[in-house]
């Protein structure tokens, strides 16, 4: 609510959230991955930026500020109809143009000032996968401020610490002689977290043997009884879904089925992509060289 000025009343927001959120919009870090590093949103000196784009690209906005200037911009047409594909990103481009030819100095790097931190809060040292309490293990960590009482207590398990094969890459057993025994940290991350860890490179050790005695297949997506309608406004090749399970110990392949057919093998995580088609349909995981499957889920497409 403004006065009759224009003005905002002066403490209708709380100094310490805005310094937060400053921190938060000034720091490239943590635009990653969504926004790559080097590009307009990113300055040589301290300057907090947002984007946005409305659905359907009608509008595309950017504003961004200094400790000298609050600068805006936007792009979209009066009658509210889509561009041709301008995100905010586009218009970021602007807005840095516009900051460092008001900012020569800091652009070279003189008359820098940093904004300033929040206040009384407490600094603390984190892991940047789980935001617990950092160990000497952790090998990727950041400070974060915190609100008194607020601050993580537990430390992070993430990264824990296990005995190699050195001659397989596989966890060691104990017919593994000592001489090839390392020790090497790995990220163990929630069954959700799968399909994103492999593609980083932060998959778990592999077990030992292909054919453990206990082992858990649960299909987790499809859900069982989980109806899915195709969009007639989307090609269909865009229309799939991802087929997901959880396997414990981890194993080196595993083969699935869809309505009684095998349909597609794949190594951890496990994930396969498969394209809806109309009506009921179930779906199952199996070992491919030992008598052990999942449960079938079942599911409906709908046109």
């Amino acid at each position: 609510m403004t006065d009759e000025r224009g003005v905002l009343p002066e403490g209708l927001l709380d100094e310490n959230s805005i310094r937060l959120v400053t921190g938060y919009l000034s720091d490239p870090t943590r635009r990653l991955p969504s926004f790559p590093r080097l590009s307009s949103l990113e300055f040589r000196f301290p300057v907090a930026i947002k984007t946005g784009t409305s659905q359907g690209y009608r509008d595309a906005w950017c504003v961004g500020y200094s400790r000298r200037f609050v600068i805006g911009a936007w792009t979209g047409d009066p009658d509210n109809r889509p561009t041709n594909h301008v995100a905010g990103s586009v218009i970021a481009d602007l807005v840095h143009d516009l900051f460092v030819t008001l900012q020569p100095e800091e652009r070279e790097g003189f008359d820098y000032r940093p904004f300033p931190p929040p206040r009384n809060v407490v600094a603390v040292e984190v892991s940047v996968l789980s935001g617990q309490l950092a160990t000497r293990d952790t090998p990727s960590t950041q400070v974060e401020y915190f609100v008194p009482g607020t601050e993580p207590t537990e430390s992070s398990s993430v990264y824990q610490r296990f005995a190699i094969d050195r001659r397989t890459g596989r966890l060691a057993t104990p017919r593994t002689p000592r001489s090839e025994v390392v020790t090497q940290l790995f990220p163990v991350l929630p069954p959700e977290y799968a399909s994103w860890a492999a593609e980083n490179g932060m998959a778990p050790p592999g077990v030992a043997v292909e054919e453990p005695e206990t082992v858990r297949l649960e299909i987790t997506y499809p859900p069982q009884g989980a109806r899915f309608i195709i969009d007639p406004s989307i090609p269909a090749a865009f229309q799939t879904i991802g087929l997901q399970v959880e396997v414990e110990p981890r194993v080196t392949e595993v083969v699935w089925y869809v309505d009684g057919q095998e349909y597609e093998r794949s190594d951890y995580p496990y994930t396969v992509r498969w394209q809806l088609e109309p009506g009921e349909h179930t779906v199952q995981v199996r070992f491919p060289n030992a008598f052990v499957e999942s449960s079938e889920n079942r599911f409906v497409v709908l046109e």
